[in-house]
């Protein structure tokens, strides 16, 4: 979405903003529930591995954080930045789960945003 002239988002374009990145979360967090994390080795059956939605909920609240500290000093976010705080915050609430490198790694590039289809 392109700023207005004062640089700026316009409400309507925060909310439509916020709402895809939502969407991003909740295919991504289906996708690790559905997909990934059954195929991880040996790990995949350990209780600690099962993920819910209070994962989203943690994860959503991560990136919330972040963003209203750079809302209120007024920081530019470009999408490369917000992509990279997409990763990183998934990667705290779901990699660090699994003890295996192999498995994180794993995770981690089913984060990745190339894989979670967001455009820089």
């Amino acid at each position: 979405l392109a700023p207005s002239m004062n640089g700026t988002l316009s409400c309507t374009d925060k909310k439509t903003k916020a709402k895809e990145w939502a969407r991003r979360m909740v295919t991504v967090h289906c996708r690790l529930e559905s997909e990934v994390i059954p195929k991880l080795d040996s790990e995949s059956h350990q209780p600690y591995s099962e993920i819910t939605a209070r994962d989203l909920m943690k994860w959503r609240m991560g990136l919330s954080s972040v963003l209203q500290e750079a809302a209120s000093t007024q920081s530019l976010l470009t999408n490369e930045l917000l992509n990279e705080l997409f990763l990183f915050e998934g990667q705290c609430v779901y990699g660090t789960r699994f003890q295996s490198d192999v498995n994180r790694k794993k995770i981690q590039q089913a984060l990745s945003i190339k894989n979670v289809g967001v455009d820089s």
